[in-house]
């Protein structure tokens, strides 16, 4: 249950958008603190795989993030062979009361998820 207190206390949310055209394609990333306590030394991992081979992979170190804050991470602009479908990876490090946490998390992004948010929440 996330409303159960302590799961409030320590919950992160990524939300992701892909973006297809003619110009190029983009995953655009929002890393989130949705709960209740500080977090720190933040490191996000960010992948795009076609069903072959890595596109295109970045790391970003937004720092502190306070409860209820949220930081937008730079787009990751990728290019390759053209795919139905293509899977981000992301990978999260930080530190929290309980110690060093590591998230990792993936799913398929596609056309037809155009520029429509996709939010997957975690509790640590």
């Amino acid at each position: 249950d996330l409303h159960y207190p302590l799961r409030r206390q320590r919950q992160m949310c990524i939300r992701d958008r892909y973006h297809s055209s003619y110009s190029g394609l983009f995953v655009q990333s929002k890393v989130g603190n949705s709960g209740t306590k500080e977090i720190t030394d933040l490191k996000v991992k960010l992948a795009v795989w076609n069903s072959t081979e890595l596109l295109q992979s970045e790391t970003h170190y937004p720092g502190v993030l306070s409860p209820k804050q949220s930081v937008k991470l730079p787009v990751l602009i990728f290019d390759g062979p053209h795919a139905d479908s293509y899977e981000l990876i992301v990978s999260m490090e930080f530190n929290s009361e309980e110690g060093k946490q590591v998230l990792n998390y993936n799913y398929k992004i596609s056309d037809y998820g155009n520029l429509a948010w996709h939010d997957q929440y975690f509790s640590f």
